[in-house]
């Protein structure tokens, strides 16, 4: 599916913040709002676009370019009258459209998140009809009164659109699928002098042609002032997180990783960069426990943990999410562990030499690894993710996965009762393994063989 982008307006109420440029150019979070919106279309599986220039739209041209650096390809359409209004500027599209063709169609000043796009798409595949995106929590949008509303038929078709309307169900997300109709009710509009995407809508709707889609709890934001900016970037922050961090990662370390993720994005910082950093600052937590710092080493580790939690978050921030990072930063994470429980047993074996500490520190090497190889083990062999909030049973509270550990590691240091650390680590993610093991088995599921 393709990709319509109407980029053409000026972009009035934000001009100050603008300084003559287009709208769409501001910077949010180390990109612009245009490249957001592109590459949230790519992870869609979008890689062509047709982007509708009218206000110093060169200047989008000379920013975007043909799309390569983005990794998909982009065609600009020039729109002389788009001051008329955006209707104008979607007609600008009709001769680039195939017949029988579904398009996406976008505005450049509203940001969407990227899996509200993924699953538009996918109901815009099956959908016959044209498919327009709304949301109905009304009383949470900062400017209700001026957003666009939906009034949805009891069988979700669309009945009226319109910034006056009493009665309605949702506000529109500025997201729609169309098929080449839409021209013809456009020229139908225009033929009486009206000259908007909301004006083509009604002679769409009289046909019947479009459904809702209801967003549920995805994001979006049309960005019209400096406050709405504000707010788009507490939207894209507060949901870089993947749902499936330990509780350690929920309640403690995202309050600081998001904070060093927002101060870090607007700089020419890798994902990888904060992979290798966070492994250094381990392997530094080592050494402090080797020369007998342990509570140091206990705070350094916990730091490294935080850390390890900003990598991902840059990564999707950034839409730098890629299959070798993921695999790099495992990898990292591994060496870490095993350099810190060797930093931990250094120093209990220097402070008690006997065999009893060294067979606790065997336990806990031994069992480092496992919470992540039973994860990737069981994706490689049944063919679905391991959902430990589904999967582990009462388990799943205990600190088994790297956040926990690495926590224990900072409060054993802390407290200065490193032997009990270990022993909790070997504990935990020993039973943990077990408990998955035979879990597993009583699972009914069919192997990818």
């Amino acid at each position: 599916m393709r990709a319509v982008i109407l980029a053409a307006g000026q972009g009035y109420r934000i001009r100050l913040l603008s300084k003559g440029k287009p709208k769409c150019l501001i910077r949010l979070l180390g990109l612009t709002i245009l490249e957001r919106i592109v590459y949230a279309c790519r992870a869609a599986g979008v890689r062509e676009f047709l982007i509708v220039l009218g206000f110093e739209g060169e200047k989008i041209r000379r920013f975007l370019g043909d799309g390569s650096r983005q990794g998909v390809k982009i065609t600009y359409l020039p729109c002389p009258h788009w001051e008329k209004g955006n209707g104008v500027s979607l007609h600008a599209a009709k001769r680039h459209i195939r017949r029988g063709e579904k398009f996406l169609v976008l505005m450049s000043d509203h940001l969407v998140q990227p899996e509200l796009l993924q699953r538009f798409v996918e109901e815009a595949a099956d959908c016959p009809h044209s498919l327009m995106a709304y949301d109905d929590r009304m009383s949470e949008l900062p400017n209700a009164n001026e957003a666009t509303k939906v009034r949805i038929g009891s069988r979700g078709d669309i009945l009226k659109v319109g910034k006056g309307l009493r009665r309605y169900q949702g506000a529109d997300c500025g997201v729609f699928a169309f098929t080449p109709l839409i021209f013809k009710c456009l020229e139908e509009a225009f033929a009486i002098s009206r000259f908007t995407l909301s004006d083509g809508l009604d002679f769409l709707i009289r046909r019947r042609a479009i459904r809702g889609f209801h967003i549920g709890n995805f994001y979006w934001q049309d960005i019209d002032s400096r406050f709405d900016l504000s707010i788009a970037r507490y939207k894209i922050l507060s949901r870089l997180n993947t749902g499936k961090e330990g509780w350690v990662s929920r309640v403690i370390n995202r309050r600081f990783s998001n904070q060093i993720t927002k101060r870090l994005i607007n700089y020419n910082i890798t994902p990888n960069m904060v992979s290798i950093s966070s492994f250094l600052v381990a392997i530094v937590s080592a050494i402090l426990f080797i020369v007998k710092m342990p509570f140091s080493a206990g705070l350094i580790a916990q730091f490294s943990s935080i850390l390890d939690g900003v990598d991902g978050e840059l990564a999707r921030a950034k839409f730098h999410v890629s299959p070798f990072g993921g695999y790099m930063d495992s990898i990292l994470d591994r060496y870490a562990d095993l350099f810190l429980i060797f930093g931990m047993s250094a120093y209990v074996y220097s402070r008690q030499p006997t065999g009893t500490v060294l067979l606790i520190s065997f336990i806990a090497l031994m069992g480092a690894p496992m919470s992540m190889l039973c994860k990737e083990k069981f994706y490689s062999a049944f063919g679905v993710p391991f959902i430990p909030d589904q999967m582990d049973g009462w388990t799943r509270h205990l600190p088994a996965n790297r956040d926990g550990r690495l926590f224990i590691i900072m409060v054993s240091g802390i407290l200065d009762q490193v032997l009990y650390g270990l022993l909790a680590l070997g504990i935990i993610t020993n039973f943990q393994t077990l408990y998955r093991l035979f879990s597993v088995k009583r699972m009914k599921l069919k192997t990818t063989d």
